[in-house]
């Protein structure tokens, strides 16, 4: 089962689940051995995030909706960054490999309010295979990639 990941600041050294049973229960071992995350689910997709409390701040009014998703990343990006001091330092998501990929092209909506984790998991869209990691980057920026892992 796909996971997406914000990665923390801070490093931590490998981790492997000590069990392989349902993905709760590996999410469960994980943040056991590391944490400084913690996991949530929405509609199918899995996250396991940072445990600070910027990805609970609330966005209120957002109004992306019905738009492809490198799009709708774009816009809700430029959105935290003007609106979430922790996440000024958020880039915009690159598009790697071709345009026409359904990784950037599937159409998506996203909440009109909720925590900025949920609004994360939206743009997933109804693809269970889609997955986006939050990353740093060498410049000192964090920047988000999008990407479908294989069946």
């Amino acid at each position: 089962m796909p996971v997406s990941f914000i990665q923390d600041n801070g490093r931590i050294d490998a981790i492997e689940p000590d069990n392989a049973g349902h993905m709760e229960a590996v999410l469960d071992a994980l943040v056991a051995q590391a944490p400084a995350y913690r996991w949530s689910e929405m509609a199918g997709h899995y996250l396991l995030y940072p445990r600070p409390a910027v990805w609970d701040a609330r966005m209120g009014g957002v109004r992306i909706a019905n738009v492809p998703r490198l799009e709708a990343a774009t816009q809700f990006v430029g959105l935290l960054q003007a609106t979430v001091p922790g996440l000024a330092d958020l880039s915009e998501p690159p598009m790697i490999g071709d345009p026409r990929s359904p990784v950037y092209t599937q159409t998506v909506s996203l909440p009109r309010d909720g925590p900025i984790w949920q609004h994360l998991l939206a743009l997933l869209g109804s693809d269970p295979r889609v997955v986006f990691t939050v990353e740093p980057t060498r410049f000192g920026d964090r920047v988000v990639h999008f990407d479908r892992v294989p069946e």
